[in-house]
């Protein structure tokens, strides 16, 4: 088996379980299962003017969208990235599918979420016309089911 998978399963039992055994107001030391929310971090988006589209791309998930100007290039981004998230989570794939990406991901003391460092393209900074970094919040139970 997978050691992300593996890592992943095993994460959400133990989500899974605190969330039982706090739903039942059952006392647990807090210093084996740290009390997480939910996880926050930043992505960067660049757009770049491709013709009469402006296409909005952000390296840190090699995820892309376009439309007529920035801020349709930014609200197509927003629906891709909803979807990507959506997907993730359903299919219990999103801790592996930001470690694929060059993501470190550190779960102790506190969620904390490192990005790449390593452009994943060619693409010159020179070209960017535009750039915004969007925040990713994700509560816990989007991810415990």
């Amino acid at each position: 088996m997978n050691r992300n998978r593996t890592f992943g399963r095993s994460f959400r039992y133990i989500l899974v379980l605190y969330l039982i055994l706090h739903h039942r107001k059952v006392k647990i030391m807090t210093a084996f299962v740290p009390i997480i929310k939910g996880f926050e971090f930043d992505i960067s988006v660049e757009f770049y003017r491709q013709g009469e589209f402006v296409l909005a791309y952000s390296p840190d998930l090699d995820l892309s969208s376009y439309a007529d100007s920035v801020d349709g290039a930014k609200a197509s981004f927003q629906d891709a990235l909803s979807i990507f998230l959506t997907e993730t989570l359903e299919k219990g794939t999103f801790f592996s599918e930001l470690q694929s990406l060059g993501w470190e991901i550190k779960l102790v003391p506190s969620p904390e979420f490192i990005k790449p460092t390593k452009r994943p393209d060619n693409t010159s900074r020179s070209e960017i016309i535009n750039h915004a970094m969007i925040p990713v919040s994700i509560p816990i139970h989007a991810y415990a089911h």
